[in-house]
């Protein structure tokens, strides 16, 4: 026979555990938090991605300008500007890495 403080689930023990209000709070206070911080670091990543797209797209505007403008080759304009319209992107998922960490320190202190 399963004590008070167990319950007969299928064929196993679950045992039970009388939870405070203030732990209900704190578990649910905690929740909000992670889910806060979830959807922030959404909003930054979005940002982010939002700048580095419209400073790629002037960079490639830049080359396809380049390539009316001079004798090269669509192949020699692809080599130059093609770090150009990538370095926007590396910038900002290096600064959300940045601002991640950052926060993740302060939630330690």
């Amino acid at each position: 026979m399963a004590d008070q403080d167990t319950a007969m689930k299928g064929q196993s023990l679950i045992p039970l555990r009388a939870v405070s209000r203030d732990d209900a709070l704190r578990a649910s206070g905690s929740i909000r938090t992670r889910a806060t911080r979830a959807v922030n670091e959404l909003v930054v990543a979005e940002f982010f991605l939002v700048q580095a797209t419209i400073e790629s797209a002037a960079a490639l505007g830049a080359g396809l300008s380049a390539l009316r403008r001079s004798p090269a080759t669509l192949g020699d304009i692809v080599k130059i500007t093609t770090p150009q319209v990538l370095e926007p992107y590396k910038e900002r998922f290096q600064a959300l890495k940045d601002v991640r960490q950052a926060a993740r320190g302060q939630d330690r202190a």
